[in-house]
């Protein structure tokens, strides 16, 4: 009988030492996101700050960012891509389906530092699905069914923990973890193309000579800090992704 509750002494210690492990470890996981989050509002406001720095900035040859864009496409022997003007309201983007790079009015015929660091950008997109990058291409058919992935993702997780109060269920909550896993992937891809296109843009720059040393750092600067909120963006899926695992684990 002594041997029969010593063992059941014994259980009862494993399970609270691991209930207060698993707490710790949720513990740990919100502090990470916690400081994720801190550290993306600050680079965030980084950013703008920087955005607006260089808006304000413009090159000694007083490029535009349509002229850039039009001789960068020209440089690689791109024909079949057409640099069009939009309205202000719209963002600047390549467009693979029409074959377009779009320049919204801050950027089309502005000389700022970011306006050809935009164009640039955008035309190292075009250039990425013309020479057939394959992430891009994986990117371009992923994103369609990502963004129904991720409107799922938080009533799913959410749905499963309630189950999990209730009852022995987990599996509606792991259905939202592979989403969730989905969205991660999805955000490490988009930031490997984010890269190569800023990349593909520097090399441009680097080559055509137009640039003074002041300049050409400056526009550096400023396509770095237009793939640094894809890095957030990973991060805080990464984050997301850890968390529910916790979670859920925590809830077993």
């Amino acid at each position: 009988m002594l041997h029969l509750l010593q063992v059941d002494t014994t259980v009862v210690a494993t399970v609270r030492s691991y209930g207060a492990i698993m707490t710790n470890s949720v513990t740990m996981v919100v502090t990470l996101i916690l400081c994720a989050v801190l550290m993306g509002i600050l680079v965030m406001l980084h950013q703008r700050r920087a955005v607006r720095r260089y808006s304000r900035m413009t090159t000694s040859k007083m490029l535009s960012g349509g002229a850039v864009a039009q001789r960068l496409l020209r440089d690689h022997g791109i024909y079949n891509v057409r640099v069009k003007r939009v309205s202000g309201d719209k963002e600047s983007c390549f467009n693979p389906r029409t074959m377009t790079v779009n320049l919204n009015d801050d950027v089309y015929d502005i000389c700022s530092i970011m306006a050809i660091a935009t164009a640039a950008h955008e035309c190292g997109c075009a250039v990425q699905y013309v020479t057939g990058y394959r992430p891009a291409y994986m990117r371009l058919r992923l994103l369609p069914v990502m963004q129904y992935a991720a409107c799922l993702v938080g009533p799913v997780i959410l749905a499963g923990v309630v189950l999990m109060l209730f009852s022995e269920g987990i599996v509606l909550s792991w259905v939202g973890i592979i989403l969730l896993l989905l969205a991660v992937l999805l955000a490490v891809l988009m930031l490997r193309v984010e890269l190569n296109a800023v990349k593909r843009a520097v090399a441009w720059f680097e080559d055509c000579g137009e640039l003074t040393a002041d300049d050409l750092d400056n526009v550096n600067e400023a396509l770095r800090w237009s793939a640094r909120r894809h890095l957030i963006d990973a991060t805080s899926a990464l984050m997301q992704f850890i968390f529910s695992i916790a979670l859920i684990r925590s809830r077993k």
